[in-house]
């Protein structure tokens, strides 16, 4: 069976504000240990502020971190996708994409995320659960009680 987003998504996000200063993010961000901030606008998803946003958008051209606001540098229109969805849609939908990290929406409330790692993750157990499964068989055929 397929799981879906929903049973394997970090339920806990990070959010900021559109009006959030890059500077605020960052401490946000550093204090946090992450690599990205889901961007809020009213509450409602956004779009999305990862290292790399502020990386090429911000430090490479010599901005003032204190003066430009997440709005400025965030990755929008958001992708998104929906609890309820199998694990192969956003893994399909952040290669098609060239996306690491998928916010969660459900009726326009963010409920989690989901990144790479988590599919890397759940890959690599559903690999060692069939692994297992095909040498137990294995096992067991060849060693009848």
């Amino acid at each position: 069976m397929v799981d879906t987003i929903g049973e394997i998504m970090s339920s806990s996000v990070v959010t900021c504000n559109v009006d959030n200063t890059i500077q605020e993010a960052s401490r946000i961000m550093r204090d946090k240990f992450i690599s990205c901030l889901v961007v809020l606008k009213n509450k409602v998803p956004a779009g999305i502020l990862t290292e790399r946003d502020i990386v090429y958008r911000l430090v490479t051209k010599n901005l003032d971190s204190t003066k430009i606001l997440v709005k400025e540098v965030m990755s929008s229109p958001l992708k998104t996708v929906n609890p309820d969805e199998n694990v192969y849609y956003a893994s399909r939908m952040m290669i098609t994409n060239h996306i690491k990290k998928l916010p969660v929406v459900k009726n326009k409330k963010l409920v989690g995320i989901i990144t790479q790692t988590d599919l890397t993750n759940y890959f690599a157990d559903q690999r060692k659960d069939f692994i297992l499964d095909n040498l137990r068989k294995s096992i067991k055929a060849a060693y009848p009680v």
